[in-house]
């Protein structure tokens, strides 16, 4: 039986249905299986252990600590997200937030490898939800990723990024990190977008 989170898979539940057992009341136990495990993810390292391909370096574990789940599942809207190679991740980012009827989305690149660019993808998504959570339009949280990277780093960093807020039912977006040769993007029909820092 799998054992959810909305739609993200976080194991199997091995079942032996008795007499009077059903399929259903297998999917209930499975289902509250679950909620220990969502709950205690975050404090149990034990668990980080066996999900993980590999071992992350400190700029990737800062990066997965600040991303949401890589899926969501809403009534009207359903979010998926992938970064590649997971153990890898370095300055590329997404953030998602779903707000009423609207689905705010974004996708940040920090241009580079290493932890300067980790650090400069944190404070962009910070500064990104920041701006979101208090209402500010596009134009102006652009302005304030711009400003907050100058105020960090002397001088701005040249991340990309692309943001689109989208009604619910008309939300179409996807993500991709750096393009390599072993790694495949699909274009999005959004238009092109100034870097956050010019």
């Amino acid at each position: 039986m799998p054992v959810l989170d909305g739609t993200e898979r976080l194991g199997v539940l091995g079942v032996d249905l008795a007499e009077h057992v059903g399929v259903e009341q297998a999917r209930a136990v499975a289902f509250l299986v679950g909620l220990p495990v969502v709950s205690k993810r975050p404090h149990s390292d034990p668990y980080v252990r066996l999900v993980r391909a590999g071992a992350m370096n400190l700029v990737t574990e800062l990066q997965w600590n600040l991303m949401p789940p890589r899926s969501f599942p809403g009534r009207d809207v359903v979010i998926p997200a992938a970064m590649e190679s997971a153990c890898t991740v370095r300055g590329d980012a997404f953030d998602y937030a779903v707000a009423g009827g609207q689905v705010h989305l974004a996708v940040f690149d920090a241009m580079g490898h290493n932890s300067r660019a980790g650090l400069a993808a944190n404070l962009v998504v910070a500064a990104c939800r920041n701006q979101r959570r208090q209402g500010v339009g596009l134009a102006a949280t652009r302005g304030r990723i711009e400003q907050s990277l100058i105020e960090h780093f002397g001088y701005p960093p040249t991340p990309t990024a692309s943001s689109k807020p989208a009604t619910a039912t008309a939300a179409t977006f996807g993500l991709a990190g750096s393009p390599t040769s072993s790694s495949a993007t699909t274009p999005t029909a959004c238009p092109s977008r100034r870097p956050c820092a010019a």
